[in-house]
């Protein structure tokens, strides 16, 4: 059982690594009007590659598309444009975003139990 959690808690790590590096090239895309050339993204990460990885490009093709404007590109994409959806998701604050909406809604959710749970205290007293 705890091997499973050991694994499950390395891959959740992994996806969250991958998730905020997409999120860096989303926001710079977002930040300059849904596109951003791959240069500029290497400059902002001092060329490391892994910011262009499989993993990583697997979530932005969710979110927008890679295109190649030379036909020699050796990263085999120039360009990434934000999708609307891509565009949605970077103005409500990406990945980051959405892990700070959930933690509210589970607080929201903590505090309506213990308000219920105060309220049929009370019926019986």
């Amino acid at each position: 059982m705890n091997i499973f959690i050991d694994i499950t808690f390395i891959n959740y790590y992994n996806m969250l690594k991958y998730e905020l590096k997409a999120e860096l090239i989303m926001r710079l895309a977002y930040k300059n009007g849904g596109i951003v050339e791959i240069e500029d993204v290497l400059n902002v990460v001092d060329h490391d590659l892994s910011y262009i990885s499989d993993e990583v490009m697997c979530l932005l093709d969710f979110y927008g598309k890679t295109y190649d404007n030379t036909l020699s590109s050796k990263y085999g994409w120039t360009n990434y444009n934000l999708n609307y959806v891509g565009m949605e998701f970077a103005r409500n604050g990406c990945f980051t975003g959405d892990l700070k909406r959930r933690k509210i809604v589970i607080i929201g959710a903590i505090a309506a139990l213990i308000s219920a749970i105060a309220s049929l205290i009370n019926l019986f007293i």
